[in-house]
């Protein structure tokens, strides 16, 4: 009998009403907690959930520990220190949105610049001068070259021949453009010289330029496009793939293919990976 109305007396107490209301504010609060934790969390910026923590444990350890004056200035200022918590976070959360999102614009690809640097270097091998370009697509090749000369500027016609005829062209180095038409920067060399030490050997028999632009073209979408007075034809190595011998409306035939498209194109091509097969298979042969 001691037993059941021990059980009783704790079930009645535990269904009251006062303590249904005390587990429902309890349980309000512990959410807006929750939520505004994992609000504060999305910042990656400045860490303000750390500062939020550290308020809430200072505001209950005065509490009891019935420091008053401490307890009430937090729990006065707690209002302004929210509003500051937000206006903090707002802006940097916006921040860290427009630095997160890649936004493109809706533009048309204009393809005057590929006509006048097709046009140039067929100028340009009549003065026997060589021209080496290199074609930034989509991935940035700031980290992978290096100019004494930048420009960001319009290509255009006048432009390139007063950079051709002046004596600081250097024609075994690159000309930087990209598929909007800006001539980024003239003598331009890779970073690294030394990547042709990871390449095949029957790929070291190719030109310093092919070799570099072999490399370099398997690890970011840039094209690069070189014509000699030699030759008197564009040689062309993109993906990792030469093509090699390509007249002047075949070429920009080629790279408006290539700028446009998103997938890689499938042509006739010797890709480094080819290039890699055959030899293994000539070696193995008896």
């Amino acid at each position: 009998m001691n037993l059941l109305s021990i059980l009783s007396k704790y079930f009645l107490s535990y269904t009251s009403l006062f303590y249904w209301r005390n587990l429902i504010e309890i349980s309000f609060f512990a959410v807006l907690f929750y939520y505004a934790a994992q609000w504060l969390k999305k910042d990656n910026q400045k860490n303000l959930l750390l500062y939020f923590y550290g308020y809430c444990a200072i505001a209950f350890t005065a509490h009891f520990l019935n420091l008053t004056t401490i307890s009430y200035t937090l729990f006065l200022f707690a209002p302004v220190i929210a509003m500051i918590f937000i206006l903090i976070h707002q802006e940097t959360l916006q921040k860290n949105i427009i630095a997160l999102k890649n936004i493109t614009p809706a533009q048309q690809i204009h393809f005057d610049w590929l006509e006048t640097i097709i046009k140039t270097s067929l100028l340009a091998i009549n003065n026997k001068q060589s021209i080496t370009c290199i074609i930034e697509r989509k991935d940035s090749l700031a980290d992978f070259l290096t100019t004494p000369l930048q420009f960001n500027a319009q290509l255009e016609q006048s432009l390139l021949d007063i950079l051709l005829a002046s004596s600081t062209f250097d024609q075994t180095k690159m000309i930087w453009i990209d598929t909007q038409g800006h001539l980024v920067g003239m003598n331009a060399i890779w970073k690294h010289q030394n990547v042709t030490d990871k390449l095949e050997n029957i790929v070291h028999k190719l030109p310093q330029w092919k070799q570099e632009a072999l490399f370099y073209t398997t690890k970011t979408d840039a094209l690069v496009l070189h014509i000699s007075p030699e030759t008197r034809t564009f040689d062309i190595v993109m993906n990792g793939m030469i093509i090699d011998r390509m007249h002047a409306a075949k070429t920009i035939e080629l790279i408006k293919k290539y700028v446009v498209s998103k997938k890689p194109q499938k042509m006739e091509a010797v890709s480094y990976e080819n290039l890699s097969q055959k030899n293994t298979f000539k070696q193995r042969t008896p």
